[in-house]
């Protein structure tokens, strides 16, 4: 079924109404870039104070979308339940009466307007998407009852993703709380375990020097590179099109991975780091990582998971070198104190954390599901077939 177009502009408001740091009122809620979930939720939202923002910020309401229009975070659409303010880098968009505010919520998320959205961004190092080209898009316009039953039966979908994303990170909140019962923070070490230097358990290498590797190595369906981009949620996530043949691997067989290892990135996010499963076993560790191979006594499980605590991860990223872009070496990481409880009580953590990971993978399988019907459900509504 085809819909009349109309240009947003024509049936939405792009509504920049200005307020200054002086006139804002104590207990303001605000809303920033970093408030804004890729799923459209908001996080830590706090209020402010009376002159306490450096800059004028847009005002908005429960009647607006906010529309982020930096280059980077042009997926962050929000609906607002509550009145505030948010940051200029926000675009607060106010629907008019023809035009329902879930249906042009979900509209602007479709990744057809995402791409649209960064196509038309400009500027050299933040790109950003003028007002004058949001006002430009388009928006497909069903009768104003038919864009309510499309909306309705995409919160329906969206919900479901919700509950089940919640329930992932309930699973990373309990295996979080049980390190810590367990275990104890590792940094201020409250339970009074061993400390040792990595060094002492495990051999430190770093991955490959970038001359080893040139752009006509890479293949696609090869075996893979392990870079930090490869390490999501604490597990390895490969990418089929970086890898490199079987030869040029074996002529690389010192950075080739084994089950058990711990691989860390070594540049951006600092902690971030995943074990190295039977699955991953000869994998190649990528130039922007490194591996930590534990001996024979010191469970890998145990070692991932202290590593990538935020007590730790942030005490590791403080010894990295760089000014631009923070960096460990195989130095720093060796001389890097953890606490070291005897293998009983590690081993005991890795069944839990196993345990806790069986779940959370059954929740990711449904929630990739979920994920994969929304986007279905979101193409026929606006193909007009729903």
């Amino acid at each position: 079924m085809s819909w009349p177009e109309a240009k947003l502009s024509d049936v939405a408001e792009i509504d920049r109404k200005s307020i200054a740091p002086s006139d804002i009122s104590t207990g303001t809620l605000y809303v920033g870039l970093e408030h804004i979930t890729k799923g459209g939720g908001f996080i830590d939202v706090l209020s402010v104070s009376n002159g306490e923002l450096a800059s004028n910020k847009f005002l908005f309401d429960e009647q607006h979308i906010l529309f982020g229009k930096l280059g980077p975070y042009l997926s962050k659409i929000a609906r607002p339940s509550f009145t505030g303010i948010c940051s200029t880098d926000i675009l607060p968009i106010r629907p008019k009466e023809e035009l329902d505010r879930t249906y042009l919520y979900y509209w602007l998320r479709t990744p057809k307007m995402v791409g649209l959205a960064t196509t038309r961004s400009s500027g050299a190092i933040l790109p950003r998407l003028s007002p004058k080209e949001l006002a430009s898009f388009p928006v497909p316009l069903p009768p104003l009852s038919e864009q309510k039953r499309i909306a309705a039966i995409l919160d329906q979908a969206d919900a479901l993703r919700e509950t089940r994303r919640a329930a992932i990170a309930k699973l990373d909140e309990l295996l979080q709380s049980v390190f810590l019962d367990m275990l104890g923070d590792p940094v201020t070490n409250p339970k009074g375990w061993k400390i040792c230097s990595i060094r002492e358990f495990a051999e430190v290498r770093i991955g490959p020097f970038g001359s080893l590797l040139h752009k006509h190595d890479y293949v696609d369906d090869g075996i893979p590179l392990i870079n930090p981009s490869h390490i999501v949620g604490g597990e390895i996530a490969p990418d089929q099109s970086f890898t490199v043949p079987e030869e040029k691997a074996e002529s690389l067989r010192n950075y080739r991975l084994q089950m058990g290892d711990i691989v860390l990135g070594r540049r951006g996010e600092i902690g971030r780091c995943a074990v190295v499963r039977e699955s991953h076993h000869g994998f190649l560790c990528g130039t922007g990582s490194m591996f930590i191979r534990p001996e024979e006594g010191v469970d890998a499980d145990y070692i991932q998971k202290t590593i990538s605590s935020p007590s730790v991860s942030f005490r590791l990223e403080s010894k990295a070198k760089g000014i631009t872009m923070k960096n460990l070496n195989s130095s720093i990481v060796e001389e890097f104190d953890l606490p070291l409880p005897d293998i009983e009580t590690q081993l005991q953590f890795s069944s839990v954390k196993h345990k806790i990971e069986s779940e959370k993978a059954v929740h990711e399988k449904m929630f990739n599901s979920l994920e994969f019907l929304f986007s279905s459900l979101q193409q026929l509504a606006f193909r007009g077939d729903l």
